[in-house]
Formats: structure tokens, C-alpha cells, sequence
């Protein structure tokens, strides 16, 4: 068995449905992230950036979000 084969038997990706789970969950949060930061005028952006983003997350039990200031 090719190293290419065995790695496609392992489950590192979340489903399609998890995937769908998180995207709406993280837009929900977005947006109320946004009110907020319009509310008390701040100055900040709201982005998804990181695995999610760019297609490449694990599974895992627990996801999390970065942030920095700007």
C-alpha cells in the first residue's frame, strides 16, 4: 500500500455537513461581530482567514478564532 493510499483511508477532514455547520455558525458570529464593532465605533475588520478559508482544516472537537487589532 502507497503512503498516498494509506493517508486517503485516514479521516482528517470534517464532513460535508460539518463543514456547512461551521461556515454558518462562523457567518452568525461575523455578524454579530460587526454589529458590535459598528455599535461602539470602533475601528476593525472582520475576516475568515486561516484552514477554514483556505479549504485545508482537521477535524478536531474544538475550532478556534484569531483575531489581532488593527
Amino acid at each position: 500500500m502507497s503512503v498516498g493510499s494509506f493517508l486517503r483511508k485516514l479521516d482528517f477532514t470534517p464532513s460535508h455537513a460539518e463543514i456547512e455547520f461551521l461556515n454558518k455558525e462562523t457567518n452568525n458570529f461575523i455578524g454579530i461581530l460587526k454589529k458590535e464593532i459598528s455599535k461602539n465605533k470602533m475601528k476593525a475588520w472582520v475576516f475568515v482567514g486561516g484552514s477554514l478559508a483556505k479549504g485545508t482544516l482537521v477535524k478536531s472537537e474544538l475550532y478556534d478564532v484569531d483575531g489581532y487589532p488593527v
